[in-house]
């Protein structure tokens, strides 16, 4: 307290003063009567330091002499002069300046940082803010969100070096002003592809880019999380920009949240500290509430809002703390009432003259209700015929049998159609039993036949059979053993077609592991036998390609001379003939896209230079409440503006 009042007697001396002014590089300044005076000698010194500035007065004439005078005093200046015509004893032109101003300088960022003194290192931790559109309106209920969303720990001693936080600072004040491009989603408008301002900014530029550069001299950080269910709204009917829960409140309460939960959560474990000192806050609003004496309805839904929140602290509600939160509430409740019994005194009234009408009551013929439709549907009762129709019962068989030469599934029968859920498990069954004894003889006469469809059908096969047996079998080891079985048995058939079709795939190594097997659980010593079967021919499989080319894997090599889509390419003059088709299509392309940038590129810089040879010009508007003319930049009817316009929508797109 002593301190505080030295201080108040004997100001400290400030850290700059106007002719050492930092570096104003990212920082915007609203200047009013900036064009003579104190307020141009404002701007000069602004400028110079290479801030952004925004001189407001009535006259565009004068803020265009002021510009001009400002550039041509400093001509290297990285700042940035506009101009706003604005008369602040006028509410029209004040909102015109305001929805200009908004325009250009509107934020884009949407997270937020904690930086902790760790003692040792410093802990960075970044998070996001407020939630795209889709995920608060597609969430039924509350919206369940971790924070922070990653963390980074640097050391003290790196981060102490020299020009480290000068970097940092620089960058956390670039980030926090400049848009970056490609943080916002993109939606088709007028058949064009356009950033979608009224949803939130992606937070990449903090928590990806400015974790990246801190990496680089720290290291990953775990964290403990905590867990807020957010009850966020988007209200964007009848309006061009959509009004949200405040960011900055957010970023509060998670900073508060994660700190006092760190803090006590070694001395108070069981308490959450946090949810009690919001509702003690809480408290101490409806307490200064109540002194400036807001009205009913606020206090009583505040009163609601806290009674809520105790309610949902359960036992920790108990706390001594909270005492005084609910002699608060108890207060409050007491003040409604006595406005309640004023109101109703105030509004009450002398019925004794009004009872007489009392006298002219008939209560037999008031009481007595006319229901005509009733009283037909109750006669009606009595005339009703008894039909002699009876019901059918013919249920439908749903089971399926297979033979030989006919191959199950959706191909042919159907088996697995969503129409035949109700004997499911009993046409499983009936697959399976197709599967053992009858595949083989099926791939036989396929084979004989030099079928080219044989793989495709298997594969179809063996996909719909897992979508329908691995639901069902959930849970059942033996059952999903037998599934994983079958799938084996279909896999092998599958192989072996193949091979036959293309005998060069004998020399690759299916990846198969055939340990994989030895989990599983089956039933009877048949279904073992089966196994050792299918086994059996992986090892062989193995073996015939482990002399030739099993190092080379056939889903992942490329380019390699002994990889499978070389060999097939050497050996294919339809794929030969194919590339040189592709070759020649790619290289007239490549000469056309050349072409094409040179023209735009032509075209880019004969609009910035009419661009930079032009001056803007002012639009002569009339104010309704004046009644008089005044000039105003007008972005759209300025020629020199049209011509960046034009220039900036010029797009060309990458050819590979």
């Amino acid at each position: 307290m002593a301190g505080r009042n030295l201080n108040q007697l004997f100001p400290p001396k400030p850290t700059f003063t106007e002719d050492e002014l930092p570096d104003q590089n990212g920082r915007v300044f609203f200047v009013t009567g900036g064009v003579s005076g104190i307020g141009l000698e404002l701007c000069k010194i602004l400028y110079a330091a290479n801030a952004t500035i925004y001189i407001a007065t009535r006259s565009a004439s004068k803020i265009a002499t002021a510009i001009k005078e400002l550039k041509s005093l400093h001509p290297s200046s990285q700042g940035r002069l506009e101009a706003l015509v604005l008369d602040l004893s006028d509410l029209i032109t004040i909102k015109a300046a305001a929805d200009s101003f908004l325009a250009k300088e509107t934020r884009l960022d949407n997270s937020g940082i904690l930086v902790t003194n760790a003692g040792d290192s410093y802990h960075f931790e970044t998070f996001e803010l407020s939630p795209t559109n889709h995920s608060v309106n597609s969430t039924i209920g509350r919206l369940r969100r971790s924070f922070p969303g990653s963390a980074v720990k640097v050391g003290r001693d790196e981060a102490l070096q020299p020009g480290f936080l000068e970097t940092l600072a620089a960058t956390l004040a670039k980030m926090g002003t400049q848009p970056a491009p490609g943080t916002l989603p993109k939606v088709t408008k007028a058949g064009q592809l356009q950033e979608e301002a009224r949803d939130t900014a992606h937070p990449k530029v903090v928590t990806e880019l400015l974790n990246s550069f801190l990496l680089a001299v720290g290291q990953p950080l775990e964290q403990v999380r905590i867990w807020k269910n957010t009850r966020d709204e988007v209200l964007w009917e009848d309006c061009l920009l959509p009004w949200r829960r405040s960011p900055m409140w957010l970023l509060i309460r998670v900073t508060l949240q994660l700190l006092v939960h760190r803090a006590s959560q070694n001395t108070y474990p069981e308490v959450d500290l946090y949810k009690i000192f919001m509702a003690f806050f809480m408290g101490e609003v409806l307490r200064k509430s109540i002194e400036v004496g807001l009205d009913s309805d606020v206090l009583y839904y505040m009163t609601s809002k806290l009674a809520r929140r105790l309610e949902k602290l359960g036992s920790m509600a108990n706390t001594s703390a909270l005492d005084v939160v609910r002699q608060l509430m108890c207060s409050t409740n007491q003040i409604l009432l006595e406005r309640w019994t004023a109101i109703q005194q105030q509004s009450c009234r002398d019925l004794t003259n009004d009872l007489s009408q009392l006298k002219t009551l008939d209560f037999n013929h008031d009481a007595v209700l006319q229901l005509p439709q009733l009283d037909e549907f109750l006669c009606s009762i009595k005339n009703r015929i008894k039909s002699s129709v009876r019901r059918k019962f013919d249920p439908k068989w749903n089971l399926f049998s297979y033979g030989l030469d006919e191959l199950p599934g959706p191909i042919n029968s159907g088996c697995f159609s969503q129409d035949n859920n109700s004997h499911l498990l009993l046409n499983l069954t009936a697959f399976e039993f197709w599967i053992e004894m009858k595949l083989q003889n099926w791939l036989g006469r396929q084979l004989s036949l030099a079928s080219s469809l044989i793989c495709l059908q298997l594969r179809d096969l063996m996909i719909q059979y897992h979508e329908k047996a691995s639901g069902l079998y959930e849970g059942n080891p033996e059952l999903t053993s037998i599934m994983v079985l079958t799938i084996l048995e279909i896999w092998i058939a599958c192989d072996k077609a193949a091979i036959a079709a293309r005998p060069m795939l004998r020399d690759y190594d299916p990846k198969i592991p055939i340990g994989l097997f030895q989990s599983l659980l089956l039933p009877s010593r048949n279904n073992m036998e089966r196994l050792f079967k299918a086994e059996d021919y992986l090892t062989k499989r193995l073996q015939g390609c482990k002399s030739l080319r099993s190092n080379s894997n056939i889903y992942t090599a490329f380019g390699k001379g002994d990889c499978f889509s070389v060999r097939t390419f050497d050996k294919s003059p339809v794929h030969q003939e194919l590339l040189k088709r592709i070759e020649t299509r790619a290289t007239e392309e490549r000469a056309t896209k050349r072409q094409e940038f040179a023209s735009k590129s032509a075209k880019y810089e004969t609009l910035m230079r009419y661009h930079r040879e032009c001056r803007c010009n002012d639009t002569r508007l009339f104010n309704d409440h004046t009644k008089q003319h005044y000039y105003q930049h007008v972005a759209k009817k300025c020629a020199k503006c049209s011509y960046k316009v034009q220039a900036n929508a010029i797009k060309i797109f990458i050819h590979e």
